[in-house]
Formats: structure tokens, C-alpha cells, sequence
């Protein structure tokens, strides 16, 4: 049964206790979270902002692994992510969401799964912890940045992503170009899928989104 600390999320509906399989505590202040946080939790969702501004005292806690995937809502990716050691040695993801209900955690509890199983999905394979893709058996050559692009549509399926929010979420601050850019890594990316290149969908005007089909 997956353990989930919800921290710093009070407009959210309430949700601890115990169900589909999984326990849930919510909390609203700092000293709770980070006296809690000596305890092991699979999950930890909190406010980008909060994280952002309390970073040095949670961080620790995330270097002794004491919390196996950490998200953080935002209502769009374009405050940016972190790029320090802590998010690149950990599973620290940005996600965007305008509001937080039972529908998004139980997403959240599923993705966790997969990042630790992989997606199977037909002849398509996705292997997060060795970063690789495959397609009928094959190993694909993808870049970093394309293989960041897929993992953040894939977390934000059936979620349209911006070009500017799919930059900050790969590239963070540090990317100065133009956003138009995003348009040729999705389309290398699509080419190297072959057959399942329509999981990324292109919504004009607005930017792109990734869904399996049954």
C-alpha cells in the first residue's frame, strides 16, 4: 500500500485516510511536513512555491530518501522547474494542475508505478530508470532532451502543453531561444516513433499533448 503526504495544499478536497490502496495524511503547515518527512513516503505532492521557498530544509530529506516521487502543482509550467541536484538525482517532477481532486491523485499514484514498472503499451516500451524507448524490440536513439519531452507529455496525458511550458519543463530558465524551437524536437521525436508517433498529438494554437489509445 503506497504512502502519500499531501503537504500545503488547503483549497484541496479532503482526502486522508485509507483507500485505493493507498494512505493518505494531509498537512497544511511546514513544521508538520517536515516532521513527517522523517518517516518513509512513496509519495510527496506539494506547491511548487512551497518547495521553491523552503528548499533547504526539504531538500535533505529527499537526499536521504526518505520519499520515493515528489510532484509539484503548478497551475502552468511557466514558473519553471528545478534543476538542482536534488531534482536530478531524485524523481522530482513539475505537474501542471488548476486544481487537485481524487481523479489527479490517482493518476499521480499511477504514473508513480509506472516510472518504477515501465509503460507497456503494444509493442511500445517506455523504461524511465534507463531512460530508453523501444518499439517492436528496437532500442531507440533518442536525445535527452527527447526523451525529457516524452516523459513530461506522458505525465500530463491528455493535458495540452504549451511550447513554453514543455521549455520550462525540459530546459528550465537557462534555454534563451526561440519557442518554435520545441516544433523540431517534437517532430524528431515523432519520426523515431515510427508507427506510434500519433501518441503526440498537436492541438493548433495551443501546443501538444500525448495519449495511448485502446
Amino acid at each position: 500500500m503506497l504512502k502519500i503526504l499531501l503537504a500545503g495544499l488547503p483549497d484541496a478536497m479532503p482526502m486522508a485516510g485509507t483507500f485505493q490502496n493507498a494512505t493518505v495524511v494531509q498537512i497544511e503547515t511546514i513544521p508538520e511536513m517536515l516532521e513527517l518527512l522523517n518517516r518513509p513516503w512513496d509519495l510527496l505532492l506539494l506547491p511548487y512555491t512551497l518547495y521553491k521557498t523552503h528548499y533547504g530544509k526539504i531538500s535533505p530529506f529527499l537526499s536521504q530518501n526518505h520519499v520515493g516521487s515528489v510532484f509539484l502543482l503548478q497551475t502552468t509550467l511557466s514558473q519553471g522547474v528545478p534543476k538542482d541536484e536534488a531534482a536530478l538525482l531524485h524523481s522530482i517532477f513539475p505537474l501542471k494542475a488548476k486544481v487537485f481532486d481524487e481523479d489527479l491523485l490517482q493518476w499521480v499514484q499511477e504514473f508513480h508505478l509506472e516510472l518504477q514498472q515501465g509503460l507497456h503499451y503494444k509493442t511500445f516500451e517506455v523504461h524511465y530508470g534507463k531512460r530508453q524507448v523501444l518499439v517492436d524490440g528496437t532500442l531507440l536513439v533518442l536525445t535527452p532532451l527527447e526523451f525529457d519531452l516524452l516523459l513530461f507529455l506522458r505525465l500530463h496525458t491528455k493535458t495540452t502543453l504549451s511550447r513554453g511550458e514543455l521549455i520550462k519543463a525540459v530546459w528550465g530558465y537557462s534555454f534563451l531561444g526561440d519557442s518554435r524551437t520545441i516544433d523540431t524536437h517534437i517532430k524528431s521525436l515523432r519520426k523515431k516513433l515510427g508507427p506510434y508517433r500519433c501518441l503526440i498529438k498537436t492541438v493548433w494554437g495551443k501546443g501538444y499533448h500525448f495519449e495511448l489509445y485502446a
